[in-house]
């Protein structure tokens, strides 16, 4: 039997999803597949991928205001036509409050270019805006992510059918969400600013995947085509960029979620079954 090729596109800002496609990919090479995994920014969507070569196509994407990104829909409706080819989609979420949203959007939007959705899962991982994860959630959150995925490539390779049952409500609480989110994430990209620590390095203008940010004589310039992707804020190497209205949802240091996953120190085991608080409800996720 001749194992597919699989290409796997996703969008990710602060790393979380790329690391999720990171170990689906490896799940899929254990298995015997070829797979590529290509990052969805501006250029891609302006230079669509030619899928015809891929059995299967993959779609990641970080969950923002129960929904995807803007930039995913924008690649979606992009992608080149087809008449049936299989997909599957994984979303990560920094919380599994429901269900990270509904998926149908993206189904619906992938469908209308020929494309059928088998397989639909989701990898909750550590927020990066608002509240820092302890690290021991953070590694806990990862290791089940590392179980995850070898079982959700078994399922996807074995063509089995396993969609998110949306429902009325968590549509309706999906699309208000995201509509607020989209139009706010343009708000928030035009009013970036940088203090006078920046160097003028580039590397926010150049590591952008909308192309929102722009060097001039003038310094460093921000236009409404953010997505809120934050990549700029923790990418940069002075912590120079903030906001002034929603400072606040920055994380104090930055979001680096790296040295956590290599600091052998740090265990895993921040939520049990006893646990009570907020996180408790993110126990059904992780002994799953």
């Amino acid at each position: 039997m001749v194992e597919p090729s699989i290409g796997i596109f996703y969008f990710s800002g602060t790393g979380n999803t790329g690391i999720v496609a990171d170990l689906l990919a490896q799940a899929f090479e254990h298995s015997g597949c070829r797979v590529e995994t290509t990052f969805i920014d501006q250029g891609l969507i302006e230079r669509p991928p030619d899928v015809e070569g891929y059995d299967l196509v993959g779609i990641g994407y970080p969950v923002h205001a129960f929904n995807a990104p803007r930039v995913v829909f924008e690649f979606i409706d992009r992608l080149p036509a087809v008449r049936g080819k299989r997909a599957f989609t994984f979303k990560s979420p920094g919380d599994s409050l429901c269900q990270g949203g509904a998926t149908s959007f993206v189904r619906r939007r992938l469908a209308r270019r020929g494309y059928d959705v088998f397989h639909e899962t989701m990898y909750v991982m550590p927020a990066n805006v608002g509240v820092r994860y302890d690290e021991r959630l953070v590694k806990q959150l990862y290791e089940k992510a590392v179980e995850k995925a070898p079982r959700d490539a078994e399922e996807i390779l074995a063509d089995q059918r396993r969609l998110q049952r949306n429902g009325f409500l968590l549509k309706l609480v999906t699309w208000l969400f995201s509509s607020g989110e989209r139009r706010g994430a343009r708000f928030f990209g035009r009013h970036l600013r940088v203090s006078d620590a920046c160097t003028r390095c580039g590397q926010c203008a150049r590591e952008c995947p909308t192309g929102n940010i722009r060097l001039t004589d003038d310094g460093v310039r921000f236009d409404r085509n953010c997505t809120l992707c934050m990549h700029c804020i923790y990418a940069c190497p002075v912590q120079a960029i903030t906001h002034p209205l929603f400072g606040f949802a920055i994380l104090k240091g930055g979001y680096d979620i790296q040295p956590v996953l290599d600091d052998a120190e740090v265990r895993g085991d921040f939520i049990t079954e006893e646990t009570r608080g907020y996180f408790a409800h993110l126990w059904d996720y992780l002994s799953s």
